[in-house]
């Protein structure tokens, strides 16, 4: 059995999105949380690249637990290259790895294929807890090794939800320097703005399983649910019981609006010694196309909800519809309408260069964007807009591919070409180059209209 076990983050150098390290990572934490409870015997620690100034102080870090496992946590694609970088030094100094996250998930017969690694795919907790164990390879749940020349996927084992594991250890983090990170990013924003929590009020979307794959650029990772209530306001109640009131709680599941139903239990389930906008805020996901009415309004404020992001994605029907949004143009409009009506904080992100995006599109969503600047003043607190990302699991991946095919056999895979080609083969541009040129100058021009800069990312 392994006695002292790290679970690594690397760091994440192309994007500089809202709010990079502000919040600690929740999977993570959650896995290592139910591994402690497994294995009370067993040393855990969480190393977040993102807390430390370089790659040499995070393996520092890291180096600093002795460990003799180090789990490394491939949570987007983007990192995967720092990934296989650290992987290649703890195995120099004689560490023994194991991979999981997204990305490796995603390809995990291409990775292990291709490199000396081994992974838990899917939901890792029970597979975790066994490589600790050191049980044999071939009854580990989840594994994806290779055997001789052959590789190797293992059955898989009992899905879990969140609400049936244990409750987050947070004494495995410090997480006192994630609320550094916070206030360094929040620095003239609104009320709140000294401590943060992550949850998951629901994992999934439901737009996504509806739709049969959801939005172009979206990467599913996992089913849809939505937990016992009573279990999301045990963890927002036992962590201002511990560290006191006035947090913002940062919901990650990707669409609360999707069930209403369910915010409607989460309002009736409330602890009364809970007291919203005194105690606790909450920062959540919401689609333009799921608020429509007032009395939606009203439950988010009877929940505790002061800043809503919102993927408008766009500007124009067009790549609304190509996109398999679910929302317009017009829908986009009628929630930003009820929601500064009811006094709500707006974060807004934009994907640039989906299918069939040309000019007359990007035009679209520039005036849009200084139209939704005029219109939310100071409300609006952040504004994103980002070049699309071809990634691994997504249906722009897909659609690259049958063109594109040599990414079918590769895990580690160059974003910008993969940007470059989908331009070429799914923008209406006149050429990858001033694609390139139009989309770069409209992302730059477009976050320069958020109000709040210090959390924009772009530092």
């Amino acid at each position: 059995m392994y006695r002292s076990v790290v679970l690594a983050i690397p760091r994440n150098k192309t994007c500089k999105n809202y709010p990079q390290y502000s919040f600690f990572p929740y999977g993570p934490l959650k896995l290592l949380s139910y591994a402690k409870k497994c294995l009370p015997q067993v040393s855990f620690h969480l190393v977040d690249a993102g807390l430390y100034s370089d790659d040499e102080t995070f393996l520092s870090a890291i180096l600093s637990f002795h460990p003799d496992l180090v789990g490394i946590s491939t949570h987007t694609s983007f990192a995967y290259k720092e990934c296989l970088a650290l992987n290649k030094k703890l195995l120099k100094r004689g560490i023994s790895t194991i991979f999981g996250g997204i990305h490796v998930s995603t390809v995990p017969h291409q990775a292990v294929a291709n490199r000396n690694i081994e992974i838990i795919q899917g939901q890792a907790f029970d597979g975790f807890v066994a490589y600790i164990r050191q049980d044999k390879k071939e009854t580990i749940p989840n594994l994806v090794w290779k055997k001789n020349s052959s590789v190797i996927e293992n059955p898989s084992a009992p899905w879990r939800r969140f609400d049936q594991l244990p409750p987050l250890n947070i004494d495995i983090i410090d997480i006192e320097r994630y609320w550094q990170k916070f206030r360094n990013f929040h620095i003239g924003t609104p009320p709140f703005d000294e401590k943060c929590y992550t949850i998951f009020t629901h994992e999934g979307c439901l737009w996504r399983d509806r739709s049969r794959g959801g939005c172009e650029f979206c990467t599913p990772s996992t089913r849809t649910y939505f937990p016992n209530p009573h279990y999301v306001w045990r963890e927002i109640a036992n962590v201002i019981s511990k560290f006191g009131p006035k947090f913002l709680i940062k919901d990650y599941g990707d669409s609360l609006s999707g069930n209403w139903n369910y915010v409607k239990a989460l309002v009736q389930t409330k602890p009364s010694q809970l007291k919203p906008y005194e105690d606790y805020v909450f920062e959540v996901y919401l689609r333009s196309s799921e608020v429509n009415e007032q009395w939606q309004i009203d439950l988010l404020k009877t929940l505790g909800v002061l800043r809503v992001y919102i993927g408008y994605e766009s500007f124009s029907n067009k790549i609304l519809r190509n996109i398999r949004k679910g929302a317009t143009v017009e829908s986009h409009w009628r929630a930003t309408k009820l929601l500064l009506s009811g006094g709500f904080y707006l974060l807004a992100s934009f994907v640039l260069g989906c299918s069939s995006e040309d000019k007359t599109t990007i035009k679209e969503t520039i005036e849009g964007c200084y139209k939704l600047k005029e219109m939310c003043g100071k409300k609006l607190l952040f504004l994103q807009a980002s070049p699309i990302a071809v990634l691994p699991g997504s249906r722009a991946f897909n659609k690259l591919t049958t063109f594109e095919p040599q990414y079918l056999y590769e895990d580690l895979i160059d974003s910008e070409e993969t940007r470059r080609r989908w331009y070429k083969h799914f923008t209406n541009f006149d050429s990858i180059k001033e694609a390139e040129k139009i989309i770069r100058e409209t992302a730059l021009t477009l976050g320069n209209l958020c109000i709040f800069k210090a959390i924009r990312g772009y530092r």
